[in-house]
């Protein structure tokens, strides 16, 4: 693992959904996103998918609402 990379504590949501491609992972910021979290699990759950949510440091994750470039 290199020195210069950066791990940024997340919510990761597994999902699926009822299409061929139907499975994939989401990431939201620990700090930050537990609203947006919920609100994409209710949303997956409304569509008759499925969540699993699990709090991870994932290496080199990107807060899109980070002010920093």
């Amino acid at each position: 693992m290199s020195q210069n990379a950066e791990s940024m504590k997340c919510f990761v949501v597994e999902y699926t959904t009822d299409t061929p491609d139907g499975y994939d992972i989401k990431l939201f910021n620990y700090e930050t996103g537990q609203r947006d979290a919920e609100r994409f699990c209710a949303e997956v759950k409304a569509k008759g998918g499925a969540v699993n949510i699990k709090i991870r440091d994932v290496l080199g994750a990107v807060d899109p609402f980070s002010e920093e470039e």
